[in-house]
């Protein structure tokens, strides 16, 4: 395995520590809070990074392993929120699924070899998803929505802090 895909493994194993890092002291005020009424607020998001890990990236992993240059459908993160999100789900367990699908991810690359690396599927828009591309994008993807979890808890205080 060259240095560059380790580097993506120890990267995606990371995900869940950052998210928890992200989130650790949240009050349950926090966690509801939306800067706006179109934002999410962090229950939300931290739901959408365990679909998304869970349902759509490991996924994709495994059809572009089984059925290389197969063509999926976009992803559309509001329409999957409005039909999937459950308010009333544990946010330690969001957390806990969010881990474990970055865990079983990183353990998927694991076991590749350099030509599995190339193995792809094929966006409408994006075009070619190799899984390196997927690796690269699932630790960008938990980043983008931990600046948001960040910006949310900033604004959060902003807005108590004026009354």
């Amino acid at each position: 395995m060259n240095n560059m895909h380790q580097y993506l493994i120890e990267q995606v194993l990371a995900c869940g520590d950052l998210l928890n890092t992200a989130v650790k002291f949240v009050s349950d005020d926090e966690l509801w809070f939306k800067p706006s009424p179109a934002d999410w607020h962090i229950h939300q998001v931290v739901t959408h990074l365990r679909d998304v890990q869970r349902d759509i990236f490991l996924p994709r992993i495994g059809l572009a392993l089984q059925a290389p240059g197969t063509a999926i459908q976009p992803f559309h993160a509001d329409a999957y929120m409005q039909t999937h999100y459950r308010a009333d789900a544990p946010f330690d367990d969001l957390l806990h699924d969010f881990d474990s699908a970055c865990r079983h991810f990183a353990a998927k690359l694991q076991t590749l070899d350099e030509a599995q690396w190339r193995c792809h599927v094929q966006h409408p828009k994006i075009t070619t998803m190799s899984i390196e591309w997927l690796a690269w994008h699932t630790i960008g993807h938990t980043h983008e929505h931990i600046s948001q979890i960040i910006s949310n808890r900033d604004q959060f205080y902003l807005k108590t802090s004026e009354v």
